[in-house]
């Protein structure tokens, strides 16, 4: 069972880092998504992972006799910091691609439907 979470939690790292992107430099178009799904399912995880962490390590602290519970929850508390971690990075980075890409989307708009609508009114 844990080796399947393990699994799900490496296959599902970071969405936002693979579902987003920088926007084209002009004069094309840009053609980048805007969608914030993905931000928002990794900073789920994430504070998933800030909360398990802490759970974890109370839980190491309590079984302090060096058994193997012990070692478990240690290594469980740093798997959970660890998916965190990575969440929240890959969350920030969704971010910044996303506001970059709706920047530019509104900066292409504005200098390109003005002089079209020009163009067509001298016709």
């Amino acid at each position: 069972m844990r080796v399947i979470a393990v699994v799900v939690a490496i296959a599902c790292t970071g969405c936002s880092i693979f579902m987003t992107s920088s926007p084209r430099s002009p004069p094309a178009a840009p053609n980048c998504p805007t969608s914030k799904v993905p931000i928002f399912g990794d900073a789920l995880f994430a504070t998933f992972g800030a909360l398990g962490g802490p759970i974890a390590g109370i839980g190491s602290a309590l079984a302090r006799d060096g058994s193997a519970e012990e070692k478990r929850w240690a290594i469980t508390a740093g798997v959970f910091g660890l998916t965190a971690i990575v969440f929240m990075t890959s969350a920030i980075i969704g971010t910044v691609r996303v506001k970059r890409c709706q920047r530019a989307q509104a900066d292409y708009a504005q200098f390109t439907l003005p002089s079209q609508g020009a163009s067509s009114q001298s016709m």
